[in-house]
């Protein structure tokens, strides 16, 4: 049965080259998303690991980000995962992916706690809850 491994929001992933293939770093993990004011604009991202499921076949991602009344405020859609070959040795319950993923300028309208969840080939496998505070209040 899949599963997340880690779920880490921060202000910033990015590639590290020359390194093949690249490593991701992140960049200032975040435990709170602290926009200047609400409404107010907001970029972050996301890391997650997934394992426990077939990477062997093709899979369906989508992954939503909810404010604190469970409205979808940022939605993937359904996204084909392509099979993979395998990962050497591993047993398939530890075989999986790393994803990394912006998200630049979203409008926060509320304080709260906003909720990430990921689904896997339709099933809830899980997410992270960070809650949304104001940096200046007016």
């Amino acid at each position: 049965m899949a599963k997340l491994s880690f779920f880490i929001y921060s202000e910033a992933i990015q590639s590290v080259p020359p390194m093949q293939p690249p490593k991701p770093v992140i960049t200032g993990p975040l435990m709170v998303l602290t926009p200047i004011r609400i409404p107010g604009n907001y970029s972050f991202a996301i890391s997650f690991g997934i394992l426990g499921f077939n990477i062997t076949q093709s899979n369906k991602l989508q992954i939503v980000f909810s404010d604190p009344n469970g409205v979808s405020i940022q939605d993937t859609g359904v996204v084909e995962l392509p099979a993979d070959q395998g990962q050497g040795n591993l047993p398939p319950e530890y075989q999986g992916l790393v994803l990394n993923m912006d998200y630049r300028n979203v409008l926060f309208r509320n304080e709260g706690d906003y909720k990430t969840t990921v689904f896997l080939n339709g099933e809830d496998i899980g997410g992270s809850v960070i809650p949304v505070i104001a940096s200046e209040k007016q």
